[in-house]
């Protein structure tokens, strides 16, 4: 089964404005979320991971720098 991509925009479409309907919303603020909120986790994870990262690299560079003053 094919769906062509206009089909698809006018489902979505549909249901950007029933939910902006449901909520009170403007439409332009529910689509606005549905681009930033996966941005913003996605961002959310990689701070997550880049700090977790540097933090385990400073722990086995004191680990090394222990190592090499006990020798």
């Amino acid at each position: 089964m094919t769906i062509s991509h206009g089909a698809m925009q006018e489902a979505l479409d549909a249901q950007v404005e029933f939910t902006a309907e449901k909520t009170g919303v403007s439409a332009f603020w529910i689509e606005m979320g549905m681009v930033l909120i996966p941005l913003l986790i996605m961002a959310l994870i990689v701070i997550t991971t880049y700090s977790f990262l540097s933090k385990l690299s400073s722990k086995e560079d004191v680990l090394s720098s222990k190592d090499s003053e006990g020798r």
